[in-house]
This record gives structure tokens, sequence and C-alpha cells, in this order.
């Protein structure tokens, strides 16, 4: 696997979904956050969720869950998902993943199966830099609205 440190744009007329959870050490709270680009990098939208206690996966993978909603709800047709977790990355691509133990899982494999082009991409946390600020300020952050 390639590891670039810069964000890499999605083909032409793709839109890159560029998601991260993140987890506090001292409370174990969590937030999810993305945000939207087209193929010359421009912000097309950004969102952030609190989610209480919880894990890093359970985070990063409610931050594909509630972007892909975002995107379906905007009607873009084709969309990169760029992560930098491996692990979400590694069940979302899982042929069994229809069955995972992880409801997560199933609802985000359900929401691709929707009429739309989808892909899984994994890439650097360093790649991954302003969707890894966005989770971690979704308190203090006044510029999207946060997803309920």
């Amino acid at each position: 696997m390639e590891q670039s440190h810069v964000w890499s744009r999605p083909p032409l007329g793709w839109i890159c979904l560029n998601v991260d959870g993140t987890v506090s050490p001292s409370t174990g709270m969590g937030s999810a956050s993305g945000l939207f680009r087209d193929n010359d990098g421009r912000w097309l939208l950004g969102f952030g969720k609190l989610l209480g206690v919880t894990s890093p996966l359970i985070a990063e993978l409610w931050a594909i869950y509630v972007g892909l909603k975002i995107a379906w709800d905007n009607g873009f047709e084709y969309i990169q998902i760029q992560s930098d977790c491996l692990e979400a990355d590694k069940l979302l691509l899982d042929p069994n993943r229809s069955r995972s133990s992880l409801s997560l899982v199933r609802a985000i494999d359900l929401f691709r199966r929707k009429c739309w082009v989808t892909e899984v991409i994994w890439i650097s946390r360093d790649a991954n830099k302003l969707a890894d600020s966005l989770a971690k300020n979704v308190n203090t952050l006044h510029f999207f609205v946060e997803i309920s």
C-alpha cells in the first residue's frame, strides 16, 4: 500500500469524502466528522457529530455512515471515501460485510448498495489531517452543522 502524505484527489467527476473518528483518551467521548471536496480540492460540505462514549473504530464507522447519508441526500453519484482507519476499511471491503457482527458495517454496506458508485480508499493519517482536525474540534467549530 502506497503511503502518501498529501491529500489525493478523486477521479474526475467524483466527490471525495474524507472522514475521521476520534475518541478522547481522558473521557472516552467520541466524535465523527468529514468533509466533501471536488476533484480540484474545493470544499463542498463539512459535518460533525458528537457520539458519546465509544471506540475509535465505531467513531470512524459513524463518520463514514453519516458522510454517506449526506452524500446521498445531496445527490452525489460518485463518492470516494478516504479513511485513515485500516480496520474500518478492511471491514467495509470484506466480502462477508453484509453479515458483519457490527450493525454500522451492515448499515454502511446497505447504503453503498444504493444506485450510485462508491469506493473505499485507505489513506495515511498525514493525508487526512483536515478530517482529523475537524473530528477533534467538533465541540468548538461553528462553520458547519452538527448532524444529530
